[in-house]
């Protein structure tokens, strides 16, 4: 139970990591411009690098909801430091940097755990086939319970794998 709570709290933190990233971010800009008098009139590209950072490190939920900050404090942001001719082209400008960067670094993210896996399934089929050819009984188990038995196992018992598993 408690590896259940571990990771539900895990993925809180991954979702979460990224906003508070942004707000942490924004809380040291609005702190430079307040109190040391250095304003910074376009925080684009610093929140573009944490976006991808994030990316690469947060849950996709917690990325998702990073975006949607990000691109509301960057619009704040601008609004408030930036003359109004250029408002409407940078905003666009950031919005689709800020959601293209994100979707690329999402898809290479997901095709890297694909990649990642694909060696781990091809042992694991491997596995089961010597399993399968085997005449003797087989059992494989791990710290939480039965993973895998072969067919001799199962005529030996009279139970089917699926039975047994877990």
């Amino acid at each position: 139970m408690n590896d259940g709570r571990a990771n539900s709290l895990g993925r809180i933190g991954r979702v979460l990591i990224g906003p508070l990233a942004i707000a942490l971010l924004m809380a040291v800009l609005v702190a430079l411009d307040k109190f040391a008098g250095l304003p910074i009139y376009n925080p684009g590209i610093l929140l573009l690098a944490l976006l991808v950072v994030v990316a690469l490190t947060g849950d996709v939920i917690g990325t998702l909801l990073s975006v949607a900050i990000a691109l509301a404090v960057a619009i704040w942001y601008m609004t408030t430091n930036i003359h109004r001719d250029s408002l409407t082209t940078r905003i666009i400008i950031i919005s689709l940097a800020y959601v293209g960067v994100t979707a690329v670094v999402l898809t290479m993210r997901r095709r890297l755990f694909k990649a990642l896996a694909a060696p781990a399934q091809a042992e694991r089929l491997h596995f089961q086939a010597i399993m399968a050819s085997m005449h003797d009984a087989i059992v494989e188990t791990d710290w939480k319970g039965i993973r895998d038995v072969n067919a001799s196992f199962c005529k030996m018992t009279g139970f089917a794998r699926e039975e047994l598993i877990g």
